[in-house]
């Protein structure tokens, strides 16, 4: 099953393309405020998200905030240290360890 996130800190702009650029800097804005996407569908329902946890228990770590403008649930990872690293970093998901890939965009900059 194949798992991508959105970083959701400001509204989503509607089809532009976003080119990201650099590496990873470990301070944990891309863990916050985000949105998961299975197989091309945005997560926008608790029990859709239950249903992941069931299949990949790894994603329990993500906690629902609330929702956001467009319907999509917001999440934050519970493994951030208070500097905004990862807790475990070399085992990190796939879903962090592919970002950003295609369906992943970046609306702050980072």
């Amino acid at each position: 099953m194949k798992f991508s996130f959105l970083n959701q800190r400001k509204k989503r702009p509607a089809k532009k393309i976003v080119i990201i650029k650099g590496s990873c800097r470990q301070c944990g804005n891309c863990c916050s405020h985000i949105n998961i996407c299975e197989e091309g569908k945005w997560v926008s329902k608790p029990r859709h998200f239950k249903k992941i946890v069931a299949e990949t228990p790894e994603y329990s770590r993500f906690k629902i905030l609330g929702k956001n403008d467009n319907g999509t649930l917001n999440f934050n990872c519970t493994w951030l240290n208070e500097n905004g690293t990862c807790k475990d970093y070399t085992n990190r998901l796939d879903i962090c360890r592919d970002f950003p890939d295609n369906m992943a965009i970046m609306n702050k900059g980072i």
